[in-house]
């Protein structure tokens, strides 16, 4: 009886370790929401994922990728009300970083928003939170990776491009609505700014094409004078991003309106971009920029040095893992099902085996590595269960 109880709690430890740890002042963890398919008219389906980080803060930041294809013309891409696909922020609030499509790139001109992602995945739960995302792309392959740190009040980024062809150009987009949606509720009167940490634009002066000096302005904050925290409890306060200025060769601000857009010129040699993303609810416009200028040196210099690679690439075991399936497609206690799907899975790692091996944090061998990850950490687990329920049963 006691060897019973044993197994079972075995069992359930078994079960507990593959799941990812809560999220605390001292664990961050982003949960990935399932897939949701609307149909949004005639030949036209649509889908959207959300994932969201908890880095145990009250606001919990999220990303979402959506789009959808003209069935009639797969050619055709497509998001209500945005014309293609498109990598939102939807938290921690709709404002700041726009919820339907805040960060856009072309790679010889060709934008992704022309390109589904082929998926969203979770790279990295506890210590760290990390997000990847991946664009296959005709120059390139490109991953756009979220990392949340405990008790943070925003996401670092970095953006990797993998060439398959020369590339030429290299350009990204940000598009804020700074902490009021004006145009929608009643046209009303807004004043928006750009700070950066040598100069200050507001809309009021009506400049486009404001170009900027990468490093003079490693950090920009966006907000409105009219809808600040400190003025109404309508605001949802500003937003900033921040970039190293290695990384860039020109910054432009397009125009200070309804929505403000910030274009980012990378030289085409350029194989990482890192940023840094805020939507700050809740602080006043002198707030934000008090904490810029007061934290802005310290965040930029450790988003220079952080390491971005997921420590489930780094310690990723394929022998052990490839042992341990075939293990599962050897034995009998699993079952008919589980013996198939091991099958399937040692075929895919065979097909796969080039990305696999490489031990690098390349676009490809880390998407190839995380998704055998994501198909073997519940299958292994119930395979393992499984094996203990089958000695329960010999020992009674």
């Amino acid at each position: 009886m006691r060897r019973m109880v044993g197994l079972r709690l075995l069992a359930s430890f078994l079960l507990a370790c593959s799941t990812a740890p809560a999220a605390t002042k001292d664990n961050a963890q982003v949960v990935l929401k399932p897939p949701v398919v609307s149909g949004a008219g005639p030949n036209l389906q649509g889908v959207s994922q959300e994932a969201v980080f908890l880095l145990g803060t009250k606001d919990h930041y999220a990303i979402d990728c959506r789009g959808g294809t003209d069935t009639s013309d797969a050619k055709k891409p497509y998001t209500p009300g945005k014309g293609g696909y498109c990598m939102g922020m939807p938290g921690p609030v709709a404002t700041g970083w726009y919820c339907y499509g805040f960060l856009n790139f072309a790679l010889n001109g060709q934008e992704a928003s022309t390109t589904m992602t082929s998926g969203m995945i979770e790279a990295e739960q506890g210590h760290r939170a990390i997000l990847d995302s991946v664009w296959h792309m005709d120059a390139a392959d490109v991953r756009v990776r979220f990392l949340g740190l405990p008790g943070r009040d925003f996401l670092f980024c970095e953006m990797t491009v993998d060439p398959r062809q020369a590339i030429k150009s290299l350009d990204l987009k940000a598009l804020c609505y700074p902490a009021y949606f004006t145009g929608c509720y009643g046209q009303r009167e807004q004043a928006r700014f750009v700070q950066t940490p040598s100069v200050l634009f507001r809309e009021e002066e009506g400049r486009k094409d404001i170009r900027l000096v990468p490093k003079d302005n490693g950090w920009l904050l966006y907000g409105d004078d009219n809808f600040d925290v400190a003025k109404t409890r309508e605001s949802d306060g500003p937003c900033a991003m921040m970039v190293l200025p290695e990384d860039v060769a020109s910054i432009t601000i397009r125009a200070i309106a309804y929505d403000v857009t910030t274009a980012l010129a990378i030289a085409p040699e350029t194989r990482k971009v890192r940023m840094a993303f805020w939507k700050m609810k809740g602080k006043t416009n002198a707030e934000a920029a008090d904490y810029l200028r007061t934290n802005g040196n310290k965040i930029r210099d450790e988003l220079r040095s952080l390491d971005f690679t997921p420590k489930s690439v780094t310690s990723f075991d394929l022998a052990g893992m490839t042992a341990e399936i075939e293990r599962i497609a050897r034995s009998e206690s699993v079952g008919g099902e589980s013996q198939k799907k091991a099958g399937e899975v040692l075929a895919w790692i065979k097909a796969g085996s080039a990305d696999l091996a490489d031990n690098r944090d390349g676009v490809n061998a880390t998407e190839r590595k995380l998704q055998l990850l994501d198909k073997c950490v519940h299958f292994v687990y119930e395979a393992r269960l499984a094996d203990i329920l089958a000695s329960l049963g010999k020992t009674n």
